[in-house]
């Protein structure tokens, strides 16, 4: 897999339609998840080759703590409809990373 949309399409392929719905669906009208999906499309990403990277870090600050790398978890429900370990797995997951704060 690549991109966003083809894990959206094993994931359709793999969970019952009701799971999925619920999963990839927003609340309402799912005005708020129609444009957030229009603001991902507005970026663009641009690889250049044969540039230094040396300088480049992934480090930055998030609600005033200092990380290396933002990719956070955020508390939802319901996991277990994709997986049997669900939530507990997730839990574990986050723990287990070399950079958790609590």
């Amino acid at each position: 897999m690549i991109n966003v949309a083809d894990f959206e399409a094993a994931a359709r392929e793999r969970l019952d339609p009701g799971v999925y719905d619920y999963i990839a669906g927003g609340a309402g009208d799912e005005k708020t998840l129609q444009e957030n999906r229009a603001a991902f499309e507005r970026w663009q990403l641009r690889p250049r080759v044969l540039v230094d990277i040396s300088g480049v870090s992934t480090a930055t600050t998030v609600l005033g703590t200092e990380v290396a790398l933002p990719v956070l978890v955020a508390p939802t429900a319901f996991q277990r409809l994709a997986h049997p370990e669900g939530e507990p797995a997730t839990a574990r997951a986050a723990m287990s990373a070399p950079s958790t704060t609590w």
